[in-house]
């Protein structure tokens, strides 16, 4: 008799690893009314030169994880358009709605965040109520800084983005534009 409450202790133990399993196989829910595809255009003005550029923000699960992926098609009043894709896995960390980058896979097969003490930038994020702000940092040759801050406010279908470029010794430049979304649930 006693084999059996162990048995269906086993049992139980079992399905609730493997529901817990599930549970975590998913993004966390604080991201979820961020997914989605947005696009949208901003004029931007760069050394005196007025350009256009177009946005995209990709925003969806992978896994227990999530991917931010953000494109950039710049014209420049000359005519040459230059085309920049960026795509970073996020996860959990022990701390409530921060999430570390997942951007490349060590000697354990475990995804983690690059090295910026050899010039790769590290990236991070946060979300705050209705903004998930992405940060990224990236150590200078010369031991100074370079932090990239977009802040994405996503308010229905509609997202704002605020980006602001820190590089030690500049004045700070930035970028405002509104993007709306284009594909993807809308949650809540």
């Amino acid at each position: 008799m006693a084999q059996v409450g162990r048995l269906g202790l086993l049992v139980s133990v079992i399905l609730f690893a493997a529901s817990l399993g599930n549970a975590l196989a998913s993004p966390p829910a604080a991201i979820e009314p961020f997914f989605g595809r947005f696009e949208g255009r901003t004029m931007a003005g760069d050394d005196g030169d007025t350009t256009s550029r177009d946005l995209t923000v990709v925003i969806q699960p992978d896994g227990e994880r999530f991917r931010v992926e953000w494109t950039t098609v710049t014209r420049q009043t000359d005519g040459e358009v230059k085309r920049k894709t960026y795509s970073i896995g996020f996860e959990k960390t022990q701390r409530p709605n921060i999430f570390r980058s997942t951007m490349r896979t060590d000697m354990f097969g475990h995804q983690v965040p690059l090295d910026p003490l050899k010039g790769d930038p590290y990236v991070w994020c946060r979300v705050a109520g209705p903004v998930l702000t992405l940060y990224s940092l990236q150590i200078l040759d010369d031991g100074g800084y370079d932090l990239q801050i977009y802040q994405r406010t996503v308010e229905g279908d509609r997202m704002s983005l605020h980006f602001t470029r820190l590089r030690e010794g500049e004045p700070p430049r930035e970028l405002t534009a509104t993007l709306e979304r284009v594909a993807g649930q809308r949650e809540g």
